[in-house]
């Protein structure tokens, strides 16, 4: 759950831009990653989300997933396959955090 707060920049976006830009945005970058989720329900998207919201830091992320690192790093790696992009990078990283973004906000107004 995301709330207003952590929304405010998002939401300038869809005030100015054409919603379908948006989802073609994130349906580019991550949209692999949540066709994935949906088939296999493997809750990928969250351990981006959380990934990045511990700034990259492993064992953090895998003590909020209550994960093993060796299975951090194995969902870490599926995810970049996934989506073919490093999210090690720092903009592989801005790519990604952005889609998850315009993914989240596009799918609390459409809900």
């Amino acid at each position: 759950m995301i709330d207003y707060e952590e929304m405010q920049h998002v939401l300038l976006f869809l005030q100015r831009a054409d919603p379908s830009q948006l989802v073609s945005y994130y349906e580019t970058v991550i949209g692999a990653l949540i066709d994935y989720d949906q088939r296999q329900d493997a809750q990928l998207l969250y351990t981006l989300q959380i990934y990045f919201e511990h700034n990259g830091n492993l064992n953090k992320t895998a003590k909020q997933l209550n994960l093993s690192l060796p299975g951090l790093r194995y969902r870490i790696e599926k995810i970049e396959s996934l989506i073919s992009v490093d999210i090690k990078t720092g903009d592989g990283r801005f790519q990604c955090q952005l889609a998850l973004q315009f993914y989240y906000a596009v799918q609390a107004i459409h809900f």
